[in-house]
């Protein structure tokens, strides 16, 4: 563990408030863009369009971002560059109004806003040590908490357009932010392998990042599912909007500790502990839900989420901060957080409706739980936790 010098501290701190910022800005918007798209008039199919080319955009571009990340030494600059145009292009996806023109605004939105949290969880490798990211991206969390409640209580008081206008505002204030990180924090990253940097074949050789790749897929897959059905069968049990609003808070209320606990756990074992134990939660949720599915249980279960959450969103960053050889961090980070979740929720959607329609709800959680353990064996056997390269590093 390195230590912490009074100048990286304060950048340390910058940066917790910079995560509170911007995960604050985008509780202003995602969690409200349907309502938004509803009441300009579009029909389902047509919400349900623009709401997967965000998914399809990010799939193919994250990566590229990625590759940029790595080879820049002002990563800093580049993270700034999607700010900007993601807040500049959520206003005037707020002033439009036709189906056709939300579309391609859509897809230069989420090419930016693919950007977002992997270079910022890259950008947080180079500014800290490892040790320190969950106490850094807890405050993304808090950001969340706070601000998705003010931002609901604004929009019924005002307009929907609110949530456009603080969206943009809090991602500008997060580009603005970065302006006052001295370069000399942010370490650059020699790549171990000239030429080879940000290739998904050199990822795909790393047997660590392989098995982190294959507990992602099973991760991501039920949890679309999930996620997608689960107010559904919440509201067939009779529970209120109120509920989903409540396990929601909850969630993100939990994770905050909890993110510091993991730094601990990872400091103390090892990052790939935080994700066997991320999985073996989410499977024991899963497993009380299917042995007793009513809404307390699920509610209870969504709020040990927010451990798990913790643990697999801490454990993944600092797995691969650990494992990735150096020059494909980022690129590692956009591939597992970006592309592989967009790719599980297009394969999702269509499989969870399908067992929806035929059997019911009920069967995604028993088929969840066989999946969370499946991620666990996967995970478990694929990965040899011998670090691959060690870190050459100079200031920028």
């Amino acid at each position: 563990m390195t230590e912490t010098t009074p100048e990286a501290h304060r950048a340390h701190n910058l940066f917790r408030f910079f995560f509170f910022v911007m995960y604050g800005g985008a509780a202003f918007l995602w969690p409200y863009i349907s309502l938004f798209y509803s009441r300009q008039n579009l029909d389902g199919v047509q919400i349900g369009v623009l709401v997967s080319i965000g998914s399809g955009v990010a799939l193919l571009v994250a990566p590229l971002w990625g590759r940029w990340s790595d080879r820049s030494p002002r990563p800093v600059r580049l993270l700034q560059i999607a700010l900007l145009i993601a807040a500049a292009i959520s206003l005037i996806i707020g002033m439009s109004q036709t189906f056709l023109w939300l579309f391609l605004l859509t897809i230069i939105s989420g090419t930016a806003s693919s950007a977002l949290m992997p270079l910022t969880d890259a950008l947080t490798l180079r500014l800290a040590d490892r040790e320190h990211y969950g106490s850094i991206r807890l405050w993304g969390s808090v950001g969340w908490a706070v601000t998705v409640l003010l931002a609901g209580w604004l929009i019924e008081k005002t307009t929907i357009l609110v949530s456009f206008y603080g969206f943009a505002a809090l991602l500008f204030l997060s580009m603005l932010l970065l302006f006052l990180i001295p370069a000399r924090n942010v370490r650059f990253e020699h790549p171990d392998t000239p030429g080879q940097s940000g290739t998904v074949r050199a990822l795909l050789s790393n047997r660590n990042l392989l098995a982190l790749a294959g507990a992602a897929c099973v991760w991501y897959f039920i949890n679309a599912g999930i996620q997608s059905f689960e107010p559904l069968y919440l509201d067939q049990l009779g529970a209120g909007e109120s509920v989903l609003g409540l396990y929601n808070t909850l969630r993100a209320l939990v994770e905050i500790p909890v993110m510091l606990w993991a730094d601990k756990l990872g400091r103390r074992h090892s990052p790939g502990l935080l994700i066997v134990l991320a999985l073996v939660i989410r499977a024991a949720a899963g497993a009380a839900i299917v042995m007793s599915p009513t809404v307390p249980v699920i509610v209870m279960a969504r709020a040990v989420d927010g451990i798990s959450n913790a643990f697999m969103f801490v454990g993944i960053v600092v797995f691969i901060g650990q494992y990735a050889p150096n020059g494909q961090r980022s690129f590692a980070i956009t591939i597992i957080t970006i592309t592989i979740m967009n790719l599980m929720k297009l394969l999702s959607g269509p499989f969870s409706g399908w067992v929806y329609e035929m059997f019911g709800a009920y069967w995604l959680y028993v088929i969840a739980l066989g999946g969370y353990l499946i991620g666990l064996g996967v995970f478990s056997l694929i990965k040899n936790g011998k670090t691959k390269t060690i870190a050459v590093e100079q200031p920028a």
